[in-house]
């Protein structure tokens, strides 16, 4: 009877609770990446204005250096 308040009363809910529990950590690993990937794209991002900033100011200091 324990088995049926864990999984179900019928064969379809119990696959359908395992499959959910068997889910949950790839859900989770799939979310961790998720961030980890915004987070690195944000970095990339912020790198790429750095250096678009820093190009300018080189041009503005051979500009006016001249």
């Amino acid at each position: 009877m324990a088995a049926n308040q864990d999984y179900g009363s019928s064969l379809a809910n119990a696959f359908t609770n395992g499959m959910n529990d068997r889910s949950k950590p790839y859900r989770a690993l799939l979310k961790m990446y998720r961030e980890y990937h915004e987070a690195v794209v944000a970095r990339h991002n912020a790198e790429v204005e750095v250096y678009r900033i820093l190009g300018k100011l080189e041009l503005l200091e051979d500009l006016f250096n001249d």
